[in-house]
């Protein structure tokens, strides 16, 4: 018989908080996508087996006091959270839960705060224009990814924003509320500083695209210079 599964609280949101911070040096910013928090539902009904005081709000604290309190929702993502939250049931309940949907609330005012006290160095559009290219060869022609099922408008915006966050100037502190967040330069700038949580292989082969770290993208064709540049993102699954 196989080893049984964990289902602590502790033990599961831990799993997941040492893939986020996996070979960084400071605690990242983190994205989490639509099907990372679904998934996250998932994690909290498990755990909810073995302790039924277990809630979403016990979840997210921890979560952010393992990661930190940089855990992100952009506007497409919110949207379609809000649209599982209101118009999705399982077994009669919403598929995100009030409690949930309260907290990534939270997560997308906080991103909008940050994104308006903040100064970037990348360009948005070029790094939108390069997502969506690179999206277009993170698959081989004619695989389902890209014929069937094509990365959405919210996939792709949420690849842009992880790397524009990442073009963060470092040396201007962001002030909010008296709070003094220093985003002073780490040893090696090649750490990632963004990490995007997600189950989708759209969003996960697309940034290793953009970060020329795809497997089977032919970066250096003898007529076409694929290489996109891009660096200080990463994802890692949310199951």
């Amino acid at each position: 018989m196989g080893k049984k599964e964990e289902t602590t609280l502790g033990s599961r949101v831990g799993k997941i908080a040492r893939r986020v911070l996996q070979g960084t040096q400071q605690k990242p910013h983190v994205f989490l996508d639509t099907g990372a928090v679904i998934d996250f539902e998932r994690e909290i009904a498990l755990c909810r087996l073995k302790d039924s005081s277990v809630t979403p709000d016990m979840f997210y604290s921890l979560f952010f006091g393992l990661v930190g309190d940089n855990v992100w929702v952009n506007d497409g993502v919110f949207e379609e959270i809000e649209s599982h939250h209101i118009h999705h049931l399982l077994g009669g309940r919403p598929e995100i839960c009030d409690e949930s949907y309260r907290n990534v609330s939270g997560m997308h005012v906080r991103f909008k705060d940050f994104s308006r006290g903040s100064i970037f160095c990348g360009d948005l559009d070029k790094i939108r224009h390069s997502t969506y290219w690179a999206s277009k060869l993170a698959f081989p022609n004619g695989h389902k990814k890209l014929c069937d099922d094509e990365a959405s408008c919210v996939d792709r915006g949420l690849i842009s924003s992880a790397f524009h966050i990442a073009t963060i100037d470092r040396n201007v502190p962001y002030r909010r509320q008296n709070v003094f967040l220093d985003f002073s330069p780490v040893e090696n700038t090649n750490r990632a500083s963004v990490v995007v949580v997600s189950p989708d292989s759209h969003i996960t082969e697309t940034i290793k695209v953009l970060t020329d770290s795809h497997p089977t993208v032919t970066y250096n064709h003898p007529e076409i210079n694929w290489r996109f540049g891009y660096n200080g993102v990463r994802a890692v699954s949310s199951r």
